[in-house]
C-alpha cells in the first residue's frame, strides 16, 4: 500500500460518516498539494473503493467499510491498476491484450 493510501485510510478512521473527496484531498494532502490539484485523491479513493476497503454513498463521498464487511481478496476481480491508469477488462478480452495497452511502442 502506498503512502498516500495509508494517509487517506488513517484520516478516514477518525470518521463514521461519509467524507467528500475534496475534503479528503484538502486535509490529507495539505494546502499546497490541494492548490496544485484539487482532485489528486480521487483515483486513490476509487481504487480503494474497487478493492472493497471503502464504501461510497450516492453523492460520491467515501468512508471506511466496517471490518466485518471487508471482502477478502479471492483473486483477479476484472480490473487492474497500473499507477495512474486503471484498466477494466471485458470478459471476452484476454489479459495479455490489456497489458499490451501499457507497453511502450517499439519502433524499429
Amino acid at each position: 500500500m502506498y503512502h498516500d493510501e495509508q494517509d487517506i485510510l488513517e484520516f478516514l478512521r477518525k470518521f463514521d460518516a461519509f467524507v467528500s473527496p475534496v475534503e479528503i484531498a484538502k486535509r490529507v494532502g495539505g494546502k499546497q498539494r490541494f492548490k496544485e490539484d484539487r482532485d489528486w485523491a480521487k483515483p486513490i479513493l476509487y481504487r480503494l473503493f474497487m478493492e472493497g476497503v471503502l464504501e461510497a454513498d450516492e453523492y460520491g463521498h467515501y468512508r471506511l467499510r466496517p471490518e466485518s464487511e471487508v471482502k477478502k481478496a479471492d483473486g483477479p476481480k476484472g480490473y487492474y491498476s497500473f499507477g495512474c491508469k486503471t484498466y477494466i477488462l471485458d470478459d471476452n478480452e484476454p489479459f495479455s491484450l490489456a497489458l499490451s495497452a501499457f507497453r511502450p511502442n517499439q519502433h524499429r
